[in-house]
């Protein structure tokens, strides 16, 4: 079982991710494409020391190349279904990409415990 030290949280739109990383405080936007994921993985390995879980909304067609990426890689992420993610943080006001990714990036470290080296779905 491997224990995760931070997590990653990436908001999934049509043309690129919002990407937050909880125990940094960094964010950086790429494109959602192979050319983004590859800045993306560059700026987690960057900023980490440790074991990463990276956790993304399924966001259908707009989430899947990603986590054929990181499957690929091996690289451990969990896509969860937005209305988890939803109901764990309450009610909130307003939305925005930046504010969704640390909220991803919220839920994911606080149950990073529970996340085993998952490839997909929690």
């Amino acid at each position: 079982m491997e224990k995760f030290e931070n997590a990653v949280g990436i908001d999934v739109s049509k043309l690129d991710l919002e990407v937050y990383d909880y125990k940094n405080e960094s964010r950086i936007n790429v494109d959602n494409k192979e050319n983004g994921f590859k800045q993306l993985i560059k700026s987690v390995n960057t900023h980490n020391k440790g074991s990463v879980i990276l956790c993304f909304e399924h966001t259908g067609m707009y989430s899947l190349p990603l986590a054929i990426f990181l499957t690929e890689r091996q690289i451990p992420f969990a896509m969860v279904p937005g209305l988890e993610i939803k109901r764990s943080l309450g009610i909130k006001r307003g939305k925005n990409d930046k504010v969704d990714a640390r909220d991803i990036s919220r839920y994911a470290y606080l149950r990073r415990d529970e996340i085993n080296h998952l490839m997909g779905y929690i």
